[in-house]
């Protein structure tokens, strides 16, 4: 990879150890951006070439989190889906959902190394069940169904419920992309989604 972006570190209170070298532990000052797949490890010069040495590492893989303000981090969508700023009252204060705008199953995709589980925050009038579907593939190319399941779904106004949908069981070992696919309603802005959670 090519395209590298500085990541602040910080490090705790040094600790004398012996014949004047001193241990401390760095770690990055906040997580990671969301997408990235490579790590790069920089030791700074040192007149004396011996100095530093690195005694081990640690990666944490944990969540990222697209809060849909933006296409900034799916890897593509279809063409019929929208971002939806207005009415927040009806959205718990949500200044930002993806909607369709045809009467159409539409859908984006994201592509992050071994995905373990996804969930999503649906907003949907009258129900919420079967508003939305999920694939997951290792290539991109060939996909397969993940069963979901939402939990029990919360008025918010203006007619509207809001619900959080994840998978109903473990994704494949290997995933590496995810396509959520809004389902077919008679009311093109509805459902939407207003945030999509990813673990690793």
């Amino acid at each position: 990879n090519s395209t590298w972006t500085a990541v602040a570190v910080t490090h705790d209170t040094p600790v004398a150890t012996s014949g004047g070298w001193y241990r401390t532990n760095f770690t990055t000052a906040s997580g990671f951006p969301a997408g990235t797949n490579y790590f790069k490890l920089v030791v700074a010069n040192d007149t004396r070439i011996y100095t530093p040495q690195i005694g081990s590492i640690k990666l944490e893989l944990g969540q990222f989190i697209d809060g849909l303000d933006g296409w900034n981090y799916s890897l593509s969508h279809t063409s019929n889906l929208t971002f939806d700023t207005a009415n927040t009252s009806f959205f718990n204060g949500d200044t930002s959902r993806v909607k369709r705008t045809t009467d159409t199953p539409e859908s984006m995709v994201y592509n992050y190394p071994n995905i373990s589980g996804v969930s999503l925050k649906v907003y949907a009038i009258g129900s919420v069940d079967g508003k939305v579907n999920a694939y997951t593939s290792s290539d991109g190319v060939a996909w397969t169904a993940l069963s979901l399941q939402h939990d029990t779904p919360v008025a918010t106004s203006g007619g509207w419920l809001v619900t959080n949908y994840s998978q109903a069981v473990a994704l494949p070992i290997g995933t590496n992309f995810v396509k959520l696919e809004a389902t077919s309603d008679s009311r093109i802005y509805a459902p939407q989604i207003g945030g999509i959670t990813f673990t690793r």
